[in-house]
């Protein structure tokens, strides 16, 4: 639907703030087919055409061509934009009938398998990874229904048709670009290459590559890093056992948006994240504990912090429930040992049962060790606050798969380059700032 917008139209108050911005016609758009949904449900996407657009401007108005020419190329416009908006919505309508019909055909698949069958390949398998006893499930949904999507999109007569009308109207130039890219557009795109924190630490997830850890110190300094590990050998089976005790942590350093020379060491995400270009910094790089860092799955804030008297929660899978109880065990012995002593805990000798990373300089400084939290009893309208260690570090998030797993390889062929002697008869090169290289890499 496309509508022109005039002060003698009865939707006329949506001119009221002016138009002469891209984003202001988007805002106008949307607030008519909200009035209009009030009336009529599903209602088509509406497309608004400007006035002032029907409007000749400079040397077009002296003539009746220069006018006739402006109507005929705002009409354009206007109908690219319409189709656009139409094509879509059809395409978007007979997907929201096609998903329900392919949601009943999986789950009926699903249905028809014998208890015995779910039993043994369903959610017997999935426990002796170490996943949830829902993971098939999921995984047999999510394949059905993208099954059910393909076939949508590349077979469906209709879908192709709507395909090829879309084409037809790539000729038009719509003549605006817009500013900055659309939020709903950055959202779809978000969703697409990270699990947000409230998904990865409100239900417990277990370590995965591709986790993301944020620490922010009492000054405000803050520094963000990826876990990167081979994603089967991170995976804790039944018995609290995995098949790695470290992995890497990697500090995520932000850097310019805009294209430059690529650096062997500063592995850039293949993605924006919050806006923002973030790179692996491969000179700061640590091996971690992943035992204690296990910690953060038990709290649905995704802190790695120890209370005293802490146990692993019930709703935890078999694995972490084990391996947590032999690293809460640790750290209770820790704690007891050092609540009996008496001194500023920034003196404190460092335990080892509290040793989080191999490196403590740079920006693991704040993070190699447990930081001592003393108790405090309730204090008037201050809560008590339990004692404990934290390391100050926080699962804000996941890169997911294929992506993390991409940037694992990438660390991976780094670290993993032919080097030579350094080769004394080369002759020298210019001068350059920076620290020389100490031999030669393939």
């Amino acid at each position: 639907m496309a509508v022109l917008a005039t002060a003698s139209r009865p939707w006329s108050k949506f001119n009221r703030h002016g138009w002469s911005k891209f984003g202001r016609r988007q805002q106008r758009e949307l607030a008519l087919r909200h009035e209009l949904s009030q009336e009529a449900l599903g209602v088509a996407p509406v497309c608004v055409i400007a006035k002032e657009r029907l409007d000749a401007v400079g040397d077009a108005a002296l003539s009746p061509e220069g006018r006739h020419g402006a109507v005929a190329e705002a009409l354009r416009i206007a109908i690219k934009r319409a189709g656009l908006r139409r094509n879509v919505h059809e395409v978007l309508v007979r997907v929201q009938s096609h998903i329900d019909k392919a949601f009943k055909a999986a789950s009926n698949d699903l249905l028809a398998v014998p208890p015995e069958q779910l039993d043994e390949y369903v959610i017997g398998r999935a426990h002796a990874e170490g996943v949830s006893e829902l993971h098939v499930v999921e995984r047999a949904l999510t394949a059905s229904m993208s099954e059910s999507f393909r076939h949508l999109f590349s077979v469906d007569t209709a879908t192709r048709r709507n395909e090829q009308r879309l084409r037809l109207l790539r000729g038009i130039p719509l003549g605006v670009d817009p500013p900055t890219h659309h939020e709903k557009l950055e959202s779809f795109r978000r969703q697409e290459v990270w699990e947000p924190e409230e998904l990865v630490n409100k239900g417990g997830s277990p370590l995965a590559c591709g986790d993301v850890f944020e620490f922010t110190g009492p000054n405000g300094t803050s520094h963000r890093f990826i876990l990167l590990v081979q994603p089967c050998d991170v995976t804790l089976r039944p018995n609290g056992e995995r098949d790695v005790d470290a992995g890497f942590l990697i500090q995520l350093k932000e850097v310019p948006t805009a294209d430059h020379a690529p650096k062997l060491k500063q592995i850039r995400l293949p993605f924006l994240l919050d806006g923002k270009q973030w790179a692996c910094e491969l000179r700061k790089t640590t091996s971690v504990r992943l035992e204690l860092l296990d910690l953060v799955s038990f709290r649905a804030d995704g802190r790695l912090q120890y209370n005293e008297g802490q146990a692993a929660p019930e709703w935890v899978l078999p694995g972490q429930r084990i391996s947590g109880a032999s690293v809460l065990s640790g750290l209770k012995k820790a704690y007891d040992l050092r609540a009996a002593k008496k001194g500023d805990p920034a003196s404190d000798e460092k335990d080892a049962r509290c040793q989080l990373t191999l490196s403590a300089s740079g920006p693991f400084q704040q993070i190699a060790h447990g930081t001592f939290l003393k108790a405090k009893a309730a204090n008037g309208e201050e809560p008590a606050v339990p004692g404990g260690y934290t390391w100050n570090l926080r699962r804000i998030g996941r890169v997911r798969m294929p992506y993390a797993s991409s940037l694992l390889g990438s660390y991976l062929a780094v670290v993993d380059r032919d080097a030579f002697d350094l080769d004394y008869l080369k002759p020298r090169l210019p001068r350059a700032s920076g620290p020389a290289p100490c031999g030669t890499c393939a």
